[in-house]
């Protein structure tokens, strides 16, 4: 029995429930906020990896060719241009000719082997904006520098340049 005073509560008042809404809110937000910073955090070592790996391929894949090469064909190069192009000379195994075309075009770089297009060695998600080629010539040797820009944009913008230097061996 209930005397006059009593009150039974069923139930919350509006000030907990206000309350109660607050914090959940906060709690909300701050979830919120901490999954757009890592999914921020995602793309930019997304493309941190995308350039990353079209750089390594790319420089990788002149390095090598240059090394085997036997010479540079400078009438076919187009040198210290931001639209550079490379073309090596040399032998295979069975003593046919062998050359390499590196270019760019439509913001990725292309390699042709004896005029039959290999495809792109950067990625999709990758745009060349430089291709530098620059050739070394002494008394004894020749050799290439060769200096990439590339950018890769998902939502955040990335930049970043590489270079290379290698030299033929087989002009000894």
């Amino acid at each position: 029995m209930l005397k006059l005073g009593d009150k039974k509560q069923n139930g919350f008042a509006l000030v907990e429930m206000l309350i109660y809404i607050i914090i959940f809110v906060l709690i909300a937000l701050s979830i919120v906020s901490s999954l757009t910073y890592i999914t921020k955090s995602y793309r930019q070592l997304k493309n941190e990896r995308d350039i990353l790996i079209s750089a390594q391929t790319v420089l990788n894949e002149i390095t090598l060719d240059v090394r085997q090469a036997k010479n540079i064909d400078s009438t076919n190069s187009l040198f210290n241009s931001a639209t550079g192009r490379l073309t090596l000379l040399g032998k295979r195994t069975d003593n046919t000719d062998l050359k390499y075309e590196f270019y760019l075009t439509n913001g990725q770089i292309h390699l042709k082997e004896n005029d039959v297009e290999r495809g792109a060695l950067t990625s999709d998600q990758v745009t060349v904006s430089e291709f530098y080629v620059y050739r070394l010539v002494n008394s004894i040797t020749e050799g290439i520098t060769v200096r990439l820009k590339l950018e890769a944009e998902n939502e955040v913008s990335r930049v970043k340049t590489f270079s290379a230097t290698s030299i033929l061996r087989n002009v000894f």
